[in-house]
């Protein structure tokens, strides 16, 4: 998807939900495709984030699980990772009724 952005004009899209490949990429690699959904959206544009929550893994930290390449990361995480690239109304999205797949979703909006 990155590739994808990367040839669009700035302002392009009116659109982007990000969901299955964010669970895998390295963190590096996140911060670059956020910035260039950021780039890609129009004025007012959303961008959707599906991602499962990180799993434990013994003995560590929730902050060190944040570093290792490869793995997903926190609600809080990707909130943080939205405002800080400019994006605005952060918010999580809720499932409807009988969904209880573990995966959370938020929204956020480019200013407009």
């Amino acid at each position: 998807m990155g590739e994808h952005l990367a040839g669009r004009p700035d302002a392009s899209l009116g659109g982007v939900v990000l969901s299955g490949v964010v669970d895998r990429l390295a963190l590096h690699e996140l911060l670059s495709l956020v910035a260039r959904c950021r780039r890609s959206l129009g004025l007012g544009a959303p961008i959707v984030v599906v991602s499962e929550p990180p799993r434990a893994v013994e003995r560590w930290e929730p902050a060190a699980t944040e570093l290792v390449s490869g793995r997903p990361l926190h609600e809080a995480t990707w909130e943080l990772l939205l405002e800080r690239a400019g994006f605005v109304e952060v918010a999580p999205l809720h499932a409807g009724p009988g969904v209880a797949d573990g995966r959370f979703a938020l929204s956020a909006t480019t200013p407009s």
